[in-house]
């Protein structure tokens, strides 16, 4: 009796451990195995970095906000940048001139919306030190807010994207409010197998009682 194989272990849960690190080896994959994505890897410039970034942190160091001639910040390593709904209503976390030395320091984990959470989850998992959310990372209000807007979006917004490692998109939420992990059905994420009978092809076709075709010029 014929068997199928046994079942991927696939997690109910795209906010899983192991998803990560297929993430990790497909973009290892898509750096030095593609040759389109080599290319553009090749022209990316991977010293250049935002003039303010996430510096993601680890479970036992906070993250902050780190700036590229900040006296006290060197950054080394790349980047993602994180593309989101704002929603309607936005009310979350925002940098501004008043809170900007604070989240130089720490920024308070419970402060951010989930999916900041969880696009700062997913760079730690990746190995990628920093990331870039335009929220946090460009003045959204105060003296200098507007001549900051104009110095990012026209001058660096460009560069931020095309020199990134890669781009974070939470397309499923409406707002930064909802998580950008998924519950699943691995059931439906399983390989497909189908079972036939083969037979042995004849080397010369039967003749055909068919008539031929004939054409006219």
């Amino acid at each position: 009796m014929r068997s199928f194989p046994p079942a991927r272990h696939i997690p109910d849960n795209t906010g899983h451990e192991s998803v990560a690190e297929t993430a990790k080896e497909w973009l290892r994959d898509c750096k030095y195995r593609h040759t389109s994505c080599k290319r553009t890897n090749e022209e990316r410039l991977e010293d250049w970095h935002a003039s303010r970034l996430i510096e993601v942190g680890t479970s036992d160091r906070p993250q902050r906000l780190a700036l590229r001639h900040g006296s006290d910040d060197t950054l080394e390593g790349p980047y993602a940048a994180l593309s989101y709904c704002g929603g309607e209503n936005p009310q979350f976390l925002r940098l501004t001139t008043t809170n900007i030395e604070e989240l130089r320091q720490e920024i308070p984990w419970q402060s951010l919306p989930t999916s900041f959470q969880d696009g700062i989850i997913t760079c730690r998992r990746l190995g990628i030190p920093y990331i870039w959310i335009d929220s946090l990372c460009i003045l959204q209000a105060g003296d200098g807010s507007e001549s900051d807007w104009q110095f990012h979006v026209p001058q660096e917004m460009a560069n931020i994207y095309s020199n990134c490692e890669l781009n974070i998109a939470i397309a499923i939420s409406e707002n930064p409010d909802q998580e950008a992990f998924r519950s699943r059905n691995p059931d439906y994420l399983q390989d497909c197998y189908t079972w036939t009978d083969s037979h042995e092809l004849p080397l010369d076709p039967p003749p055909s009682s068919e008539p031929k075709p004939s054409f006219c010029m």
